[in-house]
């Protein structure tokens, strides 16, 4: 379930807050306990540095957590200026539905293992994170930012013809020695990608050598989000 609350609208919260109270007491009463997903929406650019906002944001997180003990939540901020923050939010909910989930992150944690990966990220054509495994949960929050941004310039140096192989290599961005790729790869008739944060350029050739495995063992996980 998708729960939207408009953060700007501020005399209306704690109308929204009660409706949220009423669905999950109805839902109990059903016996029906799906994950939920509550985005905190119009939390637009302009309002990032208002300490006032981030209190409400508190408050309203509190009281979501205090009226939902029995069920699982996970709440983003999200805005339609950040088009990122609505697919993370989406993506999310949809990988909780996958019976498959822990599956998928199995096998990224086992390419992680053999590419020596401090993170991975597999997104579909439409953007949709399909399934992540980080280390820390800094380098997991950081690659779900910057995904859409390698993603859109893959595509850009693809139309213009400028790749001459399937990946793009960033280096610099962190520790010198480590190199960000972004490679499409095939699986099934889908086309996927992959975002990684690799220890150094090495790994490179590990990843090509591990990959047919890899994409071989995705081809019926990959059916679940279909």
């Amino acid at each position: 379930m998708y729960y939207f609350i408009d953060i700007q609208d501020v005399e209306r919260i704690d109308e929204s807050l009660d409706l949220f109270k009423t669905i999950l007491n109805s839902l109990i009463e059903l016996e029906e306990f799906p994950p939920i997903v509550v985005l905190l929406n119009k939390f637009d650019p302009d309002l990032k540095g208002s300490k006032e906002i981030f209190k409400n944001l508190e408050i309203i997180a509190e009281k979501i957590r205090e009226n939902s003990e029995r069920f699982f939540i996970k709440i983003f901020q999200t805005s339609i200026f950040d088009h990122w923050s609505l697919i993370t939010a989406y993506s999310f909910g949809l990988s909780q539905l996958s019976p498959n989930r822990e599956l998928f992150k199995t096998q990224l944690k086992k390419f992680a293992k053999k590419t020596n990966s401090d993170a991975i990220l597999l997104l579909n054509e439409n953007g949709i994170i399909l399934s992540s495994f980080s280390k820390t949960d800094i380098s997991g929050r950081l690659f779900e930012i910057s995904a859409p941004h390698f993603q859109s310039l893959y595509k850009n140096f693809k139309e213009y013809k400028l790749l001459k192989q399937d990946f793009i290599v960033g280096s610099g961005i962190a520790d010198e020695s480590k190199k960000v790729i972004f490679k499409k790869i095939t699986v099934d008739k889908y086309n996927l990608y992959l975002l990684l944060f690799i220890e150094q350029s090495s790994e490179i050739d590990k990843i090509e050598k591990n990959l047919p495995d890899f994409s071989k063992n995705l081809v019926d996980l990959i059916h679940t989000y279909i």
